[in-house]
């Protein structure tokens, strides 16, 4: 079961649920970047209302160190259909950290990522969320090996460069590159790092 959105004209909303400060601003960044609205929550009280009055369509949820009035076990297995990001430290199964969700007993689906190793991987755990929402990221979407060559390009390496690193040739980096641009609707390289970057591809 998943929440879809009924009109596409409404904006996306998630529930960040936090009483880090810190954290809850930096997922709200992370669940911006791809035009989903984030509310900032840090009582129950506020959790409860968004989850009965339709207002959130997912829960991103710190399970490290959520407030006080919050359990865990009630998000995940609560009654209403809301997709659950489960922010952790820990280093669950590989296939649920890279975006395949876990199905609850009352049919909600859950992710897990661990916040603490892998950032990166928080970014695509949310993204494919999101999407199981129903249409929340619409962002571009370049391929793993563009992604590779945008990530070494960002990191201050030339083509020839980013060739050696891939084991490829610095023809086919510039291909890779140029079928970037199309996906991000990019025409520079500067704009392609720009844009991969506000949808968290790096």
């Amino acid at each position: 079961m998943s929440v879809t959105i009924e009109r596409p004209d409404i904006r996306p909303t998630a529930a960040i649920v936090s009483s880090r400060p810190f954290l809850r601003e930096a997922l709200a960044v992370i669940v911006e970047r791809f035009g989903v609205t984030a509310l900032r929550i840090d009582r129950g009280s506020e959790l409860s209302r968004a989850r009965t009055d339709g207002t959130a369509h997912i829960v991103v949820l710190d399970a490290v160190d959520a407030p006080d009035d919050i359990r865990i076990e009630d998000v995940l297995h609560g009654a209403d259909p809301l997709p659950v990001v489960a922010i952790g430290s820990w280093d669950p199964h590989p296939n649920i950290q890279g975006g395949t969700p876990w199905e609850c007993a009352n049919g909600k689906r859950a992710w897990l990522a661990d916040w603490s190793h892998h950032q990166d991987k928080v970014v695509a755990v949310i993204r494919a969320a999101l999407a199981d929402v129903g249409g929340a990221t619409h962002g571009p979407t370049p391929t793993p090996r563009q992604i590779d060559v945008l990530r070494l390009l960002d990191r201050g390496l030339s083509t020839e460069e980013v060739a050696h690193e891939l084991f490829i040739s610095p023809g086919t980096v510039k291909r890779h590159l140029e079928d970037a641009y199309e996906r991000l609707n990019a025409t520079s390289r500067t704009e392609a790092l720009h844009t991969a970057r506000r949808f968290g591809y790096l």
